[in-house]
C-alpha cells in the first residue's frame, strides 16, 4: 500500500509542481501572453443574492491554497508563496439600461478575459458579475492555468455552489477538510520524481520519442506562423447515436476503452494526410492517481504523448493494439 502523500511542515516559499513549472518558463517569456488564463461563464435566471456569492467564492479561495498562491524567483529558482485569505471582490457591470444587453455583456466579459495574470502579485482567481436585467446576470470566473485543470473547475463550482446555498440561508457551509493542499502536492512530487525514479521516467520517454517527426506534414491554406500565436478555433461536429452505438460495441468486441479506438482512428487519419509512417499527438489525462488528491483544486492534468507506428501498411485491429501499449 502507498504511503499517504505527507504535508509539508512549514508555510515558507517552496518549489512548483512539475506542471507549474511548465506554465511559469512560458509566462517569463510572453507575460502577457492569456491563452493559459481559463475562462468560465455562467448565467443566472432568478434572483441573484450578490453577497452570498461574493462569500461563497471567498470561502472557496480561502479553503483551497491553489487560487491565493503568487509566484516569485528566489536565487533564480521559481517558487510558490501562499498568501494570507484575502476578501474576495466582485466588480459589478449593471448594464440593465443598455439597448443591446447581450454585446456589451460580450464586450465587457472578453475585456476580463483578455487581461493577463500577474504571476507574481494576483490572485490566481478572479470574478465579475454583468446585471443585464434585474432576474438575469452573468458570472464570469477567469482563472490562471497554473492554478486549475478541467477537474478543479468542477470542484470549484461544486464547492462556490453549496457554499452559495449556505451563505444564502444565512448559515456557514459544510464541507469535508481537505486532507492536504496543493503546494503539499508539490513538495512531495519534487521528492518522489527525483534521483533514480527521475532518471528512469526520462529514459523512458527519450526511448519512446526517439527519431519522431518534428511535426505532422499537414497541407495547410495558410503558412505557420514564424512564432505561435494561439490564434484557432474549433469545431464541434456530433456524431450519430448508431455510430456512437457501432463504436461501443466495436471497443467491447475487440477489447478495447472507446478511447483507444478513437487514438486508434485518429491516427489512421494523420496517416492518409501526412503519409507518415510514425504519427504522434498528445491528450490530456488528469493524472490524479493518488485519492489525497482527488478534492484539491490545482493544476494536475498532464499532456501525454502517444506515438503510433504506420509502417508496413497494419491493419486496423493491429494498429488498435498500439493504442493499448
Amino acid at each position: 500500500m502507498e504511503e499517504a502523500i505527507p504535508k509539508r511542515h512549514s508555510s515558507n516559499p517552496c518549489a512548483l509542481s512539475y506542471p507549474q513549472e511548465r506554465l511559469w518558463f512560458l509566462h517569463q517569456f510572453e507575460p502577457e501572453n492569456t491563452a493559459y488564463s481559463d475562462p468560465i461563464l455562467l448565467e443566472f435566471q432568478g434572483a441573484l443574492n450578490v453577497e452570498a456569492l461574493r462569500k461563497a467564492i471567498e470561502f472557496v479561495v480561502r479553503r483551497h491554497e491553489s487560487l491565493r498562491t503568487t509566484f516569485a524567483s528566489k536565487d533564480g529558482v521559481a517558487v510558490q508563496i501562499v498568501q494570507p485569505p484575502p476578501r474576495f471582490q466582485i466588480p459589478l457591470f449593471d448594464i440593465s439600461n443598455q439597448p443591446d444587453k447581450d454585446a456589451e455583456a460580450h464586450r465587457i466579459t472578453l475585456a476580463e478575459y483578455e487581461r493577463a495574470f500577474n504571476l507574481e502579485s494576483d490572485l490566481m482567481i478572479r470574478a465579475i458579475l454583468v446585471r443585464l436585467e434585474p432576474d438575469r446576470h452573468q458570472l464570469l470566473f477567469t482563472i490562471n492555468h497554473i492554478a486549475t485543470d478541467g477537474w478543479s473547475n468542477g470542484i470549484l463550482l461544486k464547492e462556490v455552489g453549496i457554499a452559495y446555498g449556505a451563505f444564502a440561508e444565512g448559515r456557514e457551509p459544510e464541507l469535508e477538510p481537505l486532507p492536504l493542499q496543493y503546494p503539499d502536492f508539490a513538495v512531495w512530487q519534487r521528492q518522489y520524481l527525483d534521483g533514480e525514479m527521475l532518471e528512469e521516467h526520462l529514459e523512458y520517454w527519450k526511448s519512446a520519442l526517439a527519431d519522431i517527426p518534428s511535426g505532422p506534414q499537414l497541407l495547410t491554406d495558410r503558412p505557420r506562423p514564424t512564432r505561435q500565436t494561439y490564434v484557432g478555433g474549433y469545431l464541434s461536429v456530433p456524431i450519430p447515436a448508431e455510430l456512437g452505438e457501432a463504436l461501443q460495441e466495436f471497443s467491447r468486441r475487440e477489447r478495447v476503452t472507446l478511447s483507444m479506438t478513437v487514438y486508434a482512428c485518429f491516427a489512421a487519419l494523420l496517416h492518409r494526410y501526412t503519409d507518415q509512417d510514425t504519427v504522434v499527438f498528445g491528450t490530456p489525462v488528469a493524472n490524479r492517481n493518488r485519492v489525497e488528491i482527488e478534492a484539491l483544486i490545482g493544476f494536475f492534468v498532464n499532456t501525454l504523448a502517444l506515438r503510433c507506428d504506420l509502417s508496413g501498411n497494419p491493419t486496423f485491429r493491429e494498429l488498435l493494439k498500439q493504442a493499448g501499449l
